[in-house]
């Protein structure tokens, strides 16, 4: 909490001010409360002029807080252009939020990946957003590069599976949908995408056991579990 050990990727965020801020402020109180007695009329007039200061640098400040893309550009106008978690957060903020904005998205997500090609989260979600564009061979370059950087990503195994289900390799899609599952975020979503390749692949009861049995481990996949049951009572026609 005091900075002087790194805690996550960040290296001086501004809660590890807190603690430390607290015996400052309580120095100053004193001191100000000293200065009090010895000039009662200037010292009002100083904190009335610091009030206005702050008050004017807040306005300036909730400028840049408006929203994630606003914090995110105002860090790369102060920190450079090597800024790749600036470049990465900008991307995802219009990949997620502007869907005319598409080509920038990619292109911010391109610079972040080149800047510092080594960060797994970056590779990934470059690979997610190649994905929604087509370009499946470039998707799953990063994607495969993002598994190398961090193992057991289930993130990136769930989008590499996507990328093996529609160039039409089932049971490479399968695989990496099943090592998706043991992170309980994605089980609904990656059960029903393992669920989809087995019915694909011609095995529909296969599926629906599976897909049960999978949820009896992790009783949080309610919402697949009840997608599963009208599934089953619906099955599609096989071709």
């Amino acid at each position: 909490m005091i900075g002087i050990v790194q805690a996550g990727e960040q290296a001086r965020p501004d809660r590890f001010t807190y603690i430390p801020m607290v015996g400052l402020l309580i120095a100053i109180t004193w001191l100000a409360a000293g200065w009090l007695k010895l000039w009662p009329r200037s010292l009002v007039a100083m904190a009335g002029v610091a009030h206005i200061c702050c008050g004017c640098a807040s306005r300036v400040q909730a400028q840049y807080w408006e929203d994630s893309l606003t914090v995110f550009q105002h860090s790369l106008d102060v920190t450079g252009g090597d800024n790749y978690i600036g470049h990465h957060q900008i991307g995802m903020y219009l990949l997620e939020n502007v869907p005319d904005q598409f080509p920038q998205a990619v292109e911010e997500l391109l610079i972040s990946a080149k800047i510092n090609p080594d960060y797994a989260f970056g590779q990934n979600n470059l690979g997610m957003a190649f994905i929604r564009a087509g370009r499946l061979e470039d998707a799953r370059t990063h994607i495969e590069r993002a598994l190398r950087l961090r193992p057991n990503f289930a993130e990136a195994e769930a989008n590499l599976g996507s990328v093996f289900f529609q160039t039409g390799r089932l049971a490479d899609a399968i695989s990496h949908y099943q090592a998706a599952l043991p992170e309980a975020g994605f089980c609904g979503s990656t059960l029903q995408s393992r669920r989809g390749a087995l019915h694909a692949g011609g095995q529909t009861a296969r599926s629906s056991g599976t897909l049960r049995g999978r949820i009896a481990s992790q009783p949080r996949c309610r919402h697949a579990l009840q997608t599963s049951a009208g599934a089953s009572a619906n099955p599609r026609p096989r071709e």
